[in-house]
This record gives C-alpha cells, sequence and structure tokens, in this order.
C-alpha cells in the first residue's frame, strides 16, 4: 500500500537535502552526477527521458527522498515513470519548463486515461496526485525559491486565505482544518464547477441544495461538521467584504445524534480483550501497544498522541505533558508505571532511528515519520474489530469516554475529570456522568414525603 506523504512531511523530511545543494547551479544534471537516481533508473535512455521536463533539477533530489523515507525500488521506478509521462504530455503541449505551474498537473491528470475501477470496486488511485507530482511540485518550490520564497506551484486563493484564518484565527487543529477545507471545496465544485475556482455570489437556494446533496447520504457527525465549515466559511467571506450573511442565513441547524454514553463505555473484560487482541512478538506491535496504553489509561486524543514528542514524557518526575493540539494549551499528567515501561521499552528497543522528536514513528515506508491520527485510528479500530468488539466501541473516543466515566465513578469531581481530558468548558465533561445519574436513580431511596 502506497502511503502518501503530507506536504509538512515533504519539506522536513528535505531540509537535509535543499540545503546541500548548490543555489547557483540551475542547469540539470547529468547522469554522471546522479548516482541516487541510477537506483531507480538504470537506463540512459529512461533519464534522458526525465531530464527532457520540467522536473530536470529536482530528480536526484527525489531520489534522494525515496531512499532516505525507505520506499522500495518497485515504489521509486513507479513515480519516476509517471515523470516520464508527464514530460511527453508536457512537450506535446508546448509548454515551457519555466512556465511550469499546478494547474498544468491538473490538467494533465484531467486528459489522462483513468482505468476502470478494479474488481473490489477501487478506483486507479496511483496516477500519482497525490504522490510524486506534490513531493516533485513541493522541492521544485523549495529548490528555486527557498523555505521563505513565494510559492511557484500555485496562486494564492480565497482558500488560503480561509486556511489561514481557520489556524491563525479560530486555532482550529489541523485535522478539523483539513474536514472545513474538503467541505468547502466541495461547494466550489458544486456551485462553480472546480475546487479552486475563484468565489463568485451564489443565492441561499445553491447553499440549501448543496447541504441537502450532501446530507443525504451522510452520517449525523459528517453533516454537523459540513455546516460548521459553512457557516466559518461564510463569516469569513463577510470579513473579506463579501455579500454572504444571506448564505450565511441560509444554512440549516442540524443536530448531532450522537450513540447513547452507555453504549460507548468499555468494560473490564472488553478493555483487556483490546490489549490483548495487539501482537507484541513484533516491533510495531510493542509500538501500537504503548499507543493504546495512552489512550485507555490517560485518555488522549488520537491528534494528541500522534504530535507527541520526546520532550512531553519527564521521566525524573513520572509525568507527561499532554500537547492538547484540540485546544493549544497543554497540559501535565503523572505517568502510569505500565504506560512509561511499555514507553520506554519502545524509545529503547524498538524506535526507528531518526531526527524527529515524535514518540512513535512509522517503521514502514516512508520510514522514520510521524504516524497520522488516522492511522493511529485505524490500527487501534482494526485491533477491535479482530478482537470481536461491536461498533460503538471501536472508535478510540470510546476509550476516553471510558477512562473518564471510571474516574468520576471513582469518586472525583467534574472538576478532576476536566483536567484529565483537557476540557477548558466543564460542560463538555457533563456528558461523563450521565451514566453516573442513570445509576444513581435506579439505587436511590424515595424522597420522604412531607407527613403533618
Amino acid at each position: 500500500m502506497l502511503i502518501i506523504p503530507t506536504r509538512q512531511a515533504v519539506l522536513q523530511a528535505m531540509l537535509r537535502i535543499i540545503t546541500g545543494m548548490s543555489e547557483g547551479n540551475s542547469a540539470p544534471a547529468t547522469g554522471k552526477d546522479m548516482p541516487m537516481l541510477e537506483l531507480f533508473v538504470v537506463s540512459d535512455f529512461k533519464r534522458r527521458q526525465l531530464l527532457d521536463g520540467p522536473f530536470a533539477e529536482v530528480l536526484e533530489p527525489l531520489a534522494a527522498w525515496l531512499h532516505d523515507q525507505g520506499y522500495s525500488r518497485d515504489t521509486g521506478v513507479a513515480w519516476f515513470r509517471r515523470i516520464v509521462l508527464f514530460n511527453q504530455w508536457f512537450r506535446g503541449k508546448g509548454f515551457q519548463d519555466a512556465t511550469m505551474e499546478r494547474q498544468h498537473i491538473d490538467q494533465y491528470l484531467t486528459e489522462r486515461p483513468v482505468r476502470p475501477p478494479s474488481a473490489k470496486g477501487r478506483r486507479d488511485d496511483q496516477d500519482g496526485r497525490r504522490s510524486v507530482f506534490r513531493v516533485a511540485l513541493a522541492l521544485l518550490e523549495e529548490k528555486r525559491y527557498g523555505r521563505t520564497g513565494s510559492p511557484i506551484t500555485r496562486v494564492p486563493s480565497l482558500l488560503d486565505g480561509f486556511e489561514a484564518h481557520l489556524r491563525d484565527r479560530c486555532a482550529l487543529c489541523p485535522s478539523s482544518i483539513r474536514h472545513y477545507l474538503r467541505r468547502i471545496r466541495e461547494l466550489h465544485r458544486f456551485a462553480f464547477g472546480a475546487a479552486e475556482a475563484p468565489w463568485r455570489p451564489i443565492s441561499p437556494a445553491v447553499v440549501m441544495t448543496f447541504v441537502q446533496h450532501s446530507a443525504a447520504q451522510a452520517k449525523s457527525t459528517t453533516s454537523h461538521t459540513l455546516t460548521a465549515a459553512l457557516r466559518n466559511y461564510f463569516r469569513y467571506l463577510l470579513l473579506q467584504g463579501q455579500s454572504a450573511q444571506s448564505l450565511l442565513d441560509a444554512v440549516p441547524r442540524v443536530k448531532r445524534r450522537s450513540a447513547p454514553l452507555p453504549e460507548r463505555i468499555l468494560t473490564s473484560e472488553q478493555q483487556q480483550a483490546w490489549l490483548k487482541g495487539i501482537d507484541r512478538s513484533k516491533p510495531i506491535g510493542r509500538r501500537d501497544y504503548a499507543m493504546a496504553l495512552c489512550l485507555s489509561d490517560l485518555g488522549m486524543r488520537v491528534g494528541d498522541l500522534a504530535v507527541l514528542r520526546l520532550e512531553d514524557l519527564d521521566w525524573r518526575n513520572g509525568a507527561l505533558r499532554v500537547p492538547n493540539s484540540k485546544r493549544k494549551r497543554p497540559y501535565w499528567l503523572p505517568l502510569p508505571r505500565r504506560v512509561g515501561r511499555a514507553i520506554a521499552d519502545y524509545v529503547r528497543h524498538d524506535r526507528p532511528r531518526s531526527d524527529r522528536r515524535e514518540v512513535f514513528l512509522r517503521h514502514n515506508s516512508p520510514s522514520r515519520s510521524p504516524l497520522a491520527p488516522a492511522n493511529i485510528q485505524a490500527r487501534m479500530q482494526k485491533v477491535a474489530l479482530k478482537q470481536g468488539l461491536p461498533r460503538p466501541l471501536t472508535g478510540t473516543h470510546a476509550l476516553r469516554h471510558t477512562v473518564a466515566t471510571r474516574v468520576y465513578g471513582g469518586g472525583a469531581s467534574l472538576k478532576e475529570v476536566a483536567d484529565i481530558l483537557g476540557h477548558e468548558n466543564i460542560k463538555s465533561t457533563v456528558i461523563y456522568a450521565k451514566i453516573d445519574r442513570q445509576e444513581l436513580a435506579q439505587v436511590a431511596l424515595p424522597w420522604p414525603e412531607d407527613r403533618s
């Protein structure tokens, strides 16, 4: 399975290579100067085809990045084959190397033949849209302009400003920003025909139709994310001087229908079955076990677990600093013995050698890069399903609910539970007390009547 690297991971992984490249040498390198490229492209004819294109100056850094990230030779061969096909299309259109921009990649991917879905119904996703071209464009931008220069691969758009608004003004976590941007691109594609199309006034009826069309086959939580993204976007348009008040008023209110709390609480037996389902005979399994303990014993979010760094572990005082990436306010928790032992064993014996400071890293290509929250969630859910847990209990957030409910049932106050979960508003913590109130109603004595 080809893992798609994020833009940030690409830039960070290539910083060492880019800084070692000569800024004054803009001429393409020859085959003799490309020892890394020769690992993936043996034929001189194929290398000449690669050099005859706009990515000629970053072929060697791209090959070095593939090797550094632990990709197989077959993957590298496939990546460079896609670049050759793009070069042939690029030359056939009569474009010049210096004028290449992202829209050329988009045009090529639109015009290229699309293979039919496989027998399992999966469409062809190996066209390089989010792999080779994403990495190559990032390298080309770094090569020509550096980390502080202006991007050459994409003209700034309104969505770029909206992304900065969500990050800097609204302080949303990266996963929420990605979800919001995906929904707004869907709106642009629905209203204007292209995800990156410039904004132009639309009627409230278009918004209503889009919401109905999107929510017809979506879950309640997905519909709630959709309407929240639209409201934030229309408020941003108002700040930019656009007439969007009628659009903001047209966004309907969607009530979230979450599962009842008792259905999201694991019993002790179910929690132990989840942990026993992890194969600790291999380094990856021991890494997953340490992550599962952080989720089940500390109630951490997967987003915080993904960005947990080595300096967040205070071994001397037995404490762990939770990044709290959702609220941007880290907080400390005591480090239980078995959690600390599992993390220490993984870091000392099984963690890949890397200059990255994140605690939990990938063991497969791209190796030595941090795990994404979606990867952690998928691995934990796979274990839960294998152990036969029902669907409401397979999500990692069920572990967070379980920790909070048991701590509260053990006599802790709501304020103490809020401190463990990193909640700023205690109203967010009240939901964990519902199950205890239900149990209390069953065993409470009737209120004595006033007899006179």
